[in-house]
């Protein structure tokens, strides 16, 4: 009986040994791999901070011959900011074309026409928004310029929203510039793309590798190429994946020969101007530019 013991005790032991290796093991690769995740992270915020810094370093040159551009942002309804501090913020930092693009969820309560609603209104009672001047071009653009300096800068507010289509029963996201009304909630996606190739109208792909789900994928980038006009580079996401999701999504979309453009989607105060798209000429409808993002 006792030689069966002590072999049962030493199996015992050997059984221990080694489920207490494999859990130190597997400490020691999580803390290894966290050590690792969080020094990527860090040398990452480092190079971006000096790309961010050398680039605002040449801004003003280089806003002498292209124009500045985001399409993609949120104000307080579903963002962090409100429709003021947007406007001035977005015109202080020398965008030419920028546009509210608050989501289009009327089961939230969120109402996507109010942003341009509530500018109009200001124009039609003729005041300004803290002494920039405002002047309704079109149904879907608002000149925004300081009447009293002479040749001062001047930003289009052009209407936006971002629609939560349904695509085989889930909510995918895409973007509208330049539109007149807002158009039905939560249609089918075909049923928009149909729609809006009948007006003159930006039409983006938000986000479309979203980790979400709520972004359009690749099957639907193939199936709707020819209707979309950018494919969206995301400024929203945070460092890694930001550059792993927008590096993914600039592949696909030079595999697909489609142009991209990056927006801020800013939820959040930090990164309502961390974005930036350029333009090569006035007519921005149809040409857009290489992409800086940070």
């Amino acid at each position: 009986m006792l030689p069966f013991l002590e072999t049962l005790l030493n199996t015992t032991l050997t059984v221990f040994t080694i489920m207490a290796s494999l859990v130190y093991c597997t400490v020691f690769s999580l803390f290894a791999f966290i050590s690792s995740f969080f020094i990527y992270v860090a040398i990452n915020q480092i190079v971006l901070f000096a790309s961010k810094k050398k680039f605002l370093n040449s801004k003003f040159s280089l806003l002498k011959k292209y124009y500045l551009a985001s399409l993609h942002c949120h104000s307080y309804y579903d963002g962090a900011l409100t429709v003021k501090d947007i406007v001035l913020n977005a015109y202080k930092n020398k965008y030419s074309f920028f546009s509210i693009t608050d989501h289009l969820e009327p089961k939230l309560s969120i109402d996507p026409s109010w942003p341009f609603a509530y500018l109009k209104s200001l124009i039609k009672k003729g005041k300004t928004l803290c002494g920039l001047s405002l002047k309704l071009i079109n149904n879907h653009t608002i000149k925004v310029y300081n009447k009293k300096v002479p040749d001062s800068h001047v930003m289009y507010l052009i209407q936006g929203v971002e629609i939560s289509a349904m695509d085989k029963g889930k909510k995918t996201h895409i973007g509208i510039v330049g539109l007149n009304k807002m158009p039905k909630p939560y249609q089918a996606l075909d049923y928009y793309f149909k729609k809006y190739q009948k007006e003159n109208v930006l039409i983006m792909a938000c986000h479309p590798f979203s980790p979400n789900n709520c972004g359009m994928g690749l099957l639907n980038l193939e199936k709707y190429k020819k209707c979309i006009d950018f494919v969206e580079l995301n400024g929203s996401f945070p460092l890694p994946f930001g550059y792993l999701i927008n590096s993914k999504t600039k592949r696909v979309a030079n595999r697909l020969k489609m142009p991209t453009i990056a927006n801020t989607d800013s939820h959040i105060k930090s990164n309502y101007f961390n974005t930036f798209s350029f333009v090569f000429s006035f007519s921005f409808w149809t040409s857009a530019s290489c992409w800086f993002f940070f």
